[in-house]
C-alpha cells in the first residue's frame, strides 16, 4: 500500500468511526436549525452556511423517506420531498418539547401522523 493510500485510509477510519458510533446523527435542535436556515433562504436573507444546512435537510429527509416510507409512514405515490419537508417543519414548530429527541424520531412521528399506514 502506498503512503498516499495509507494516509487516505487512516483519514477515513479516523473521521468515520467516531461518526458511526453515535446512535443518532442529528438531534431535534439541529433539525430546527436546518428549518431556520430554510426559512431564511426562502425570504432571501441567508446567512453563511444556510445553503449547506438546506442541502443537509433535503438529504436527511430523502434518507428518512427512503428508509422508512411504506413502513413507518405511507405517503401517497408522488408526494414531493418539499411536501415531506413542509409537514415535518410544521410539526417541529408545533412541538418544541420534542427538540431534545433524535431528529429521525421527530420526523417519523410527523410523517406517520400525516400519512399513517393502513393496518
Amino acid at each position: 500500500m502506498s503512503k498516499y493510500s495509507l494516509s487516505v485510509f487512516l483519514f477515513l477510519v479516523l473521521t468515520l468511526v467516531p461518526a458511526l458510533s453515535h446512535a443518532e446523527f442529528l438531534s431535534g435542535e439541529e433539525l430546527t436549525e436546518y428549518f431556520d436556515a430554510l426559512h431564511r433562504t426562502s425570504i432571501e436573507k441567508p446567512r453563511d452556511g444556510d445553503w449547506q444546512k438546506v442541502g443537509m435537510l433535503q438529504g436527511f429527509m430523502m434518507g428518512v423517506s427512503d428508509a422508512r416510507r411504506g413502513v413507518a409512514f405511507c405517503a401517497p405515490k408522488g408526494t414531493s420531498l418539499g411536501r415531506l419537508i413542509d409537514i415535518t417543519g410544521e410539526y417541529v414548530d408545533q412541538n418544541p418539547a420534542l427538540w431534545d429527541r433524535p431528529a429521525a424520531d421527530i420526523t417519523l412521528k410527523a410523517l406517520a401522523t400525516t400519512f399513517p399506514c393502513k393496518k
